[in-house]
């Protein structure tokens, strides 16, 4: 018997054999009820190095062009969750940066085109996603749940870093976020509060 192959009883004399490959197919399709039932979608823009400007020193966008993205693309997600950033004192003040993890399934994530082949690492690194109003940067995508000697894969996870919006500027495809992050970081009149 390989490794990947499990007999299971039946309750009887027969015997029924389960693979990854049928346990893959359960967990996918557990995930995508998972999704369906109570998931969300976030919007996913893919990195666009070609018809992008990158200044030569700093790796951001150049002043007149820009970074370039393609999307949104609506993307399937069973989980998201974010973190608020820890304050951290610099020489211009407070400044804070929230995280976000987000769990999809791997087939979804192979079938958006996320995920390319398994062997590749980084590719999506430059891409970003909007979700809870918020625009975010991968920091690191994990393929997850390995399952018997074949590798099978079960979720993929996607953790990321909040993208403020002095750090658009210079990107058109972001613009109206960007725009729309400034008006919501006003300063708060104090005067509203009885202060």
């Amino acid at each position: 018997m390989t490794g990947s192959t499990h007999i299971a009883s039946t309750g009887g004399n027969e015997s029924a054999y389960f693979d990854s490959r049928y346990f893959q197919d359960n967990i996918d399709d557990g995930l995508a009820t998972q999704q369906r039932d109570t998931g969300i979608t976030v919007d996913w823009w893919f990195f666009d190095r070609k018809n992008s400007q990158i200044d030569p020193i700093y790796d951001e966008g150049a002043y007149g062009g820009g970074l370039r993205w393609r999307g949104p693309f609506t993307m399937p997600v069973v989980q998201a969750s974010r973190q608020e950033g820890v304050r951290r004192d610099q020489e211009v003040g407070f400044y804070t940066v929230d995280t976000a993890t987000l769990v999809m399934s791997y087939r979804q994530a192979l079938d958006s085109g996320l995920i390319a082949a398994p062997d590749v690492t980084n590719q999506h690194l430059k891409d970003r996603f909007v979700w809870d109003g918020r625009v975010w940067s991968p920091d690191s995508i994990q393929v997850s749940g390995l399952l018997g000697q074949g590798g099978t894969r079960a979720t993929v996870i996607v953790r990321a870093t909040q993208v403020k919006p002095d750090e658009m500027l210079n990107d058109p495809d972001f613009q109206r976020y960007a725009e729309t992050s400034l008006q919501d970081e006003d300063p708060v009149d104090l005067q509203d509060f009885g202060v």
